[in-house]
């Protein structure tokens, strides 16, 4: 089995050829903080645009779904293979929005409304090919994985 990567263990790349860049300078703004690149990198796995907040949200909630056997059973996120750092993360509101707000401020994500009124969240595209560079190609496959389970699991 694939070992997961979670938010609390996520490490950036210090590649001095990007810290020259002002794109990359903007990731140092955020500190040492994993959340921001964990967000970033759920956000770019599903797509990295016009992502409704719901998901997020709605990914962390308890569902019914059918077992093996047929029966219908209540199941967690984590029951569904999301990891459990990235559970807590988007279930805690007060981190979830503290994050959401840096990421905005650094100009790394723009929050606006869907036409059907829902918030909804972008990568901006320098972001995107900055967090994509930051990473190894399994890593990417690792929160594509994630990505998958969290928008499954906000399904009804």
């Amino acid at each position: 089995m694939e070992p997961k990567r979670n938010c609390q263990k996520r490490k950036r790349n210090d590649d001095p050829v990007h810290s020259e860049n002002p794109d990359a300078r903007l990731l140092k703004k955020l500190g040492n903080s994993s959340e921001e690149m964990c967000l970033l990198l759920l956000l770019s796995s599903l797509g990295s645009y016009n992502i409704p907040k719901s998901i997020l949200v709605h990914g962390c909630s308890p569902r019914l779904r059918w077992d093996d056997t047929g029966e219908v059973k209540k199941i967690t996120a984590v029951d569904a293979d999301l990891d459990s750092d990235i559970f807590a993360f988007l279930s805690n509101d007060a981190a979830l929005d503290r994050t959401l707000q840096a990421l905005v401020s650094c100009s790394l994500l723009e929050l606006h409304t869907l036409p059907d009124g829902q918030p909804a969240l972008t990568i901006k595209p320098h972001s995107l090919r900055l967090v994509t560079q930051q990473i190894s190609q399994r890593e990417r496959d690792i929160y594509r994985i994630q990505a998958w389970v969290l928008s499954c699991q906000s399904l009804l």
